[in-house]
């Protein structure tokens, strides 16, 4: 399933990010240990539509690893 949503303009660096210096401790234990082969998949948004998009995601998919609470 689904396990993380989010927004970036370089993923290589995002991920990098999450794996070494993250707070969200359930998402960096799942890149630092996973349990099978992880899948990227990315959309190409425009900037003022990413952040709708991104709650619309979230509210659909309730990943685990997302602690951010959207209203």
């Amino acid at each position: 399933g689904v396990l993380y949503i989010g927004r970036t303009e370089n993923l290589k660096e995002r991920f990098d990010q999450h794996r070494w210096n993250c707070k969200n401790h359930r998402l960096r234990k799942v890149l630092k240990r996973s349990v099978g082969d992880l899948q990227f998949s990315w959309m190409l948004i425009d900037f003022p539509e990413q952040i709708q998009k991104e709650k619309e995601l979230v509210r659909y998919f309730t990943p685990p690893c997302n602690i951010i609470k959207f209203k």
